[in-house]
Formats: structure tokens, C-alpha cells, sequence
């Protein structure tokens, strides 16, 4: 039977790393750039995007590499906008990159983001918070289990469990 550890190091092993980084970096790099208009800044988004990556890589089930970089890298981007201070409208930063929503699309998002603010209410009190934890603050299941003085087990539990709730309101 294999420890933890030897699990998430099989799993490192199993995932060419290197040649992900190569795959995808300048792809995400230049979107990210589309939405700061910075090339330091776009470089720090990547950055921090493959950082957690290799940090979350073990409670992560990837099929689609690309979507996920991609849309990782958004959310970096634009909360590294929020950091900022800056007022975000993520129409507009679309609108400034030359993608158009059309009535349709920004309702199916309005949609989608009141079921999942919907859900985060139905999610108790606890498990919300780990999963906060987990996905706003960007803390690991070890800082998260020292954090709040529980297992690394119950992190995982938590979030799975509140990921369960959100997949079940949001549309498909």
C-alpha cells in the first residue's frame, strides 16, 4: 500500500511537467497579456498559475490541460486586477479583447454566477469555509489543516464535498 506521498509523487511523475510548462506558457502568456495589457504582470499571472498547479496537482483530475491553464489564467489575471484596486467589469476586459457577448451569453453568466453564489449559501458553515480557503485565499490542504487545527483529510472531505453541492446547482 502507498503512502500518500508516494501517491502524490506518482502523480507528479505521471504529469510531464516540463513539457506542459513548454506546451502551454506562451499561450497563457499572451492571454494573459490580452487582459492586463503588462508583460510583468501577464509573466507573475503564469507564473503563480503554474506554481499552484504544482502544488495542487494532487487533488486535481485534469482532462482537458489547455481549458483548465486557460481558464486559470483568467482568473489569476483578473483577480490580479482586483488586487489592483482596480474596477473590474469581466465584460468589458472581454470587450477589450475583442470578444463579443452577445444578451445571451451574459445572461447564461449572470445565471450561472447567482446558482453558484446560491450554493455557497446552502454549503454549511464549515465546509464553506474550507472551501473558501481552498479556492479565494489559494491556501493548500496542509495550510488550510493547520490553519484551522483539523486533518488534511477533512480539508480534502470539505471541499469535495462542498465542489459536490456547486456541481449540482450550476447548469450543465
Amino acid at each position: 500500500m502507498k503512502t500518500t506521498t508516494e501517491e502524490t509523487t506518482d502523480k507528479k511523475k505521471r504529469v510531464d511537467f516540463p513539457q506542459l510548462y513548454l506546451d502551454h506558457h506562451q499561450r497563457m502568456h499572451t492571454y494573459a497579456s490580452r487582459i492586463l495589457f503588462d508583460h510583468e504582470a501577464s509573466e507573475d499571472v503564469v507564473h503563480e498559475v503554474f506554481t499552484d498547479l504544482w502544488d495542487r496537482l494532487e487533488e486535481l483530475n485534469v482532462d482537458n490541460w489547455n481549458a483548465y491553464l486557460l481558464r486559470a489564467t483568467k482568473f489569476k489575471s483578473l483577480n490580479y486586477l482586483r488586487s489592483k484596486h482596480e474596477t473590474i467589469d469581466e465584460l468589458e476586459v472581454f470587450e477589450k479583447m475583442g470578444i463579443t457577448n452577445g444578451a445571451e451569453e451574459k445572461i447564461a453568466y449572470q445565471d450561472t454566477e447567482k446558482a453558484f453564489r446560491e450554493a455557497l449559501e446552502r454549503i454549511p458553515c464549515r465546509c464553506r469555509e474550507v472551501f473558501l480557503l481552498s479556492r479565494d485565499e489559494e491556501l493548500s490542504y496542509n495550510e488550510i489543516s493547520a490553519k484551522l487545527g483539523i486533518s488534511i483529510q477533512t480539508v480534502k472531505n470539505q471541499v469535495s464535498k462542498a465542489l459536490g453541492v456547486i456541481r449540482e446547482a450550476l447548469p450543465a
